[in-house]
């Protein structure tokens, strides 16, 4: 697991979210790739994965660049989520992607990503 900063209330309330992942994970199937990004750390993002095998990603791992793009563009402050976007397997085959955003009232959300 990526070190969240045990004083900041967020990274308290990120972690909580952890559990998420790995339900996620189990009802979608294996061949189904769930991630938990900290948008607040593009370089390093991922804080929890499962089935990462989908796509080769790991925990320490950077924010996509649709994700980037979002951040960019600022759809995210009128969407709570995106779904059907094309992202890629390991192997370079196309995946349908989707992208649910987890929020606070700091204005700081996460993403989870199936």
């Amino acid at each position: 697991m990526v070190e969240l900063d045990s004083k900041n209330c967020n990274g308290e309330i990120l972690k909580s979210f952890e559990p998420l992942v790995k339900f996620l994970s189990m009802s979608l199937g294996d061949w189904c790739e769930v991630v938990l990004h900290d948008t607040s750390n593009v370089e390093h993002s991922i804080i929890a994965i499962e089935n990462g095998v989908v796509t080769g990603r790991k925990i320490g791992g950077p924010l996509t660049d649709v994700a980037i793009r979002a951040l960019n563009e600022g759809w995210y402050k009128e969407n709570d989520y995106i779904v059907n976007y094309q992202g890629r397997r390991v192997d370079g085959r196309p995946t349908r992607s989707c992208t649910f955003l987890l929020r606070i009232p700091s204005e700081t959300y996460w993403e989870c990503c199936a």
